[in-house]
């Protein structure tokens, strides 16, 4: 008897457990938000009817089919979470039209926001971190068609029909860090001022095309320090009177390699352009390309300079090495180094510069002293109309081991206190353990 009761005693209040147990679970599921139906791979669907929207929740999200054009409304979309993926699926997401509107916009604080695959007519304000934009063709912007922070990427654009209204904005807009990668600028226009890429420190931009940009004062690229540029081309560059072309300014330690550019560059210092052909300039700048101290200018082509202008202008204790030079000039600042250059261009020199192994079809002419020129090929003597090859307006310069290939009647025009080789006139003289750094002329 006693066996039983307890037995019972036992047995009941775990019923009891288990209908407490059931209860809870049934009540936690009435009250649980229901989620917002998903597309195909768990992706929230956004319909036209959905604007204008605010995502809050991060995830993957998908426009359902084109969508925007609410006139009343500023923003199509504001994304106020994390990690959020938009993808346009190849659809048209549309702005109001406005010059103060963005069709997306990234609220303060968030970051990691991927949109993708597809058309955009309108401007994408988006200024957190690690961001992408990838597979986008951007039409109809008006204070910048993409605005994004540090860390971003920007990939496989395509910006076209774009009027930039605010001052000192452009068109892609990147922070500090930033990669904008094989995109293609064409056909936009600005008010005073319009760039086509402005890019934060240490950003590198690659493979982009800029072209046919106009409005007052017109720009290729703006970038930071240590900014790299890499196999960019920019042309057509259409500022008021073509007067107001500059295809890219940048910061200390800029490296440019592999680009073709139509437009003036100006560079700062310990930057490096190499392997790039410049094509053209602007007639406000004296210069074509001009670096800071201690920045090296190898492997280029310069043409298409404006008369009385320099083709290179590179600042003290800069190398240039390996160029072509077909118009106009070369201008070379204190503690220099031109070497195996080929110019058909008069050279300029200030202090201390060593001039060495250079084809130069139309002379040099050095103003500081205390400069080295040896072992130089001097095919034409016309420098600013002179029969002088060398014409040393300062002093204690040691000119040695070069070949004039035409006998003016002044080869040499030296400076006081310069040192200068004896010349050796072929055939028959040669060089001797008397002579050993005479400088040749041909005679005619």
């Amino acid at each position: 008897m006693l066996r039983e009761e307890q037995a019972v005693n036992v047995t009941k209040p775990r019923r009891e457990r288990r209908w407490v147990s059931a209860l809870s679970a049934f009540l936690l599921f009435c009250f649980l938000p229901i989620p917002l139906a998903s597309g195909s791979g768990g992706r929230v669907p956004i319909y036209n009817a959905d604007l204008p929207l605010t995502i809050t929740n991060s995830g993957s999200y998908v426009l359902a089919e084109d969508a925007g054009s609410v006139s009343s409304v500023s923003i199509q979309i504001t994304v106020d979470a994390d990690d959020v993926v938009l993808d346009l699926n190849h659809s048209m997401l549309t702005g109001s039209g406005f010059a103060a509107d963005y069709c997306v916009v990234q609220s303060a604080g968030r970051n990691n926001l991927t949109i993708k695959n597809g058309r955009i007519s309108g401007s994408l304000n988006i200024p957190g971190a690690f961001n992408r934009c990838e597979d986008l063709f951007i039409r109809d912007g008006r204070r910048n068609a993409i605005n994004t922070g540090p860390g971003s990427l920007i990939a496989r654009c395509t910006l076209a029909g774009n009027f930039i209204t605010a001052l000192g904005i452009g068109l892609i807009c990147a922070d500090a860090g930033s990669i904008i990668r094989d995109c293609m600028m064409s056909n936009n226009m600005g008010g005073d001022e319009l760039a086509g890429i402005r890019a934060g420190d240490g950003s590198l931009i690659e493979r982009c095309v800029i072209s046919e940009q106009s409005g007052g004062r017109v720009y290729g690229v703006i970038a930071g320090t240590g900014a790299i540029l890499d196999g960019v081309v920019i042309r057509d560059l259409l500022g008021s009177a073509a007067t107001n072309n500059t295809a890219v300014v940048a910061g200390n330690g800029a490296l440019l390699t592999g680009c073709t550019l139509a437009g003036n560059v100006d560079l700062g210092t310990g930057s490096v352009v190499a392997d790039c052909l410049f094509t053209g300039m602007d007639t406000v700048h004296s210069y074509q390309a001009s670096v800071g101290h201690g920045s090296v200018v190898v492997d280029n082509v310069f043409s298409g300079q404006v008369a009385g202008t320099d083709a290179v202008n590179i600042n003290s204790g800069s190398l240039a090495v390996n160029n072509r030079l077909s118009q106009y000039r070369l201008q070379a600042d204190n503690g220099s180094l031109i070497a195996q250059n080929w110019a058909d261009v008069p050279v300029f020199l200030k202090y201390d510069c060593y001039v060495y192994d250079n084809f130069l079809g139309r002379g040099i002419s050095e103003t500081g002293g205390w400069n080295r020129i040896e072992g130089n090929y001097l095919d034409r003597t016309s420098l600013h109309g002179t029969n002088v090859c060398i014409n040393s307006f300062g002093q204690r310069n040691l000119i040695v081991k070069n070949f004039f290939a035409e006998d003016e009647d002044h080869v040499i025009s030296g400076g006081a206190n310069d040192h200068i080789a004896a010349s050796i006139i072929p055939p028959g003289n040669t060089f001797t353990t008397n002579r050993p750094w005479g400088n040749v002329v041909r005679l005619e």
